[in-house]
């Protein structure tokens, strides 16, 4: 949880708080890399802050190349921690964590997004009540789903075949099959 400026670490098998990390302002929303022991976190702000969950510095600060309107919404992290996305009001932004280096800019807003098991596209829930598949290699729109709903939260299946969308004032769920375009590489 986080609480003011501040991001609470906790041990959750102890139930113990390990530490307070300083974070960007009002941090809105997480990502976890486990691998790499840092977190990435969205905030009122048009940028991402990377922190080391070891010492609990921030390493970076991820920012877009051209001005957007908006907080961070939403946040996602490829499995291999190779990319991260984060979308905004008007925009949802990659980047390549190792280099810091935007690799694309897009004019979707991000409300919810989920990189596929293979990190190979992104699933974009719009504020317009869209889902957006891009191409991460090339920041190609592959397809567009109307689901009705604004996407407050989406997950893909591990084989990249399918999305879970949760949304609407009573969050119902609905599962939709993506097009075969979003499936990955093999």
């Amino acid at each position: 949880p986080s609480s003011g400026n501040g991001i609470q670490v906790w041990d959750v098998e102890k139930g113990e708080m390990r530490r307070r990390l300083v974070a960007p302002a009002s941090p809105w929303h997480l990502a976890y890399d486990r691998a790499e022991s840092r977190l990435f976190a969205t905030s009122s702000s048009d940028e991402v802050t990377v922190i080391d969950l070891d010492d609990g510095d921030r390493t970076r600060t991820l920012r877009p190349t051209e001005d957007i309107e908006g907080r961070g919404y939403s946040i996602a992290l490829a499995r291999d921690g190779t990319r991260v996305a984060a979308g905004f009001r008007t925009h949802v932004v990659i980047w390549d964590v190792g280099s810091g280096r935007e690799l694309h800019n897009l004019p979707i807003s991000g409300r919810s997004l989920c990189f596929s098991a293979n990190g190979d596209f992104l699933l974009c829930g719009t504020l317009r009540q869209t889902c957006v598949v891009v191409d991460v290699a090339t920041g190609e729109r592959l397809a567009s789903m109307s689901p009705g709903i604004v996407p407050g939260a989406i997950a893909v299946s591990h084989d990249g075949r399918q999305a879970l969308l949760a949304g609407g004032g009573d969050y119902a769920l609905q599962v939709w099959n993506l097009p075969r375009a979003a499936w990955g590489r093999p």
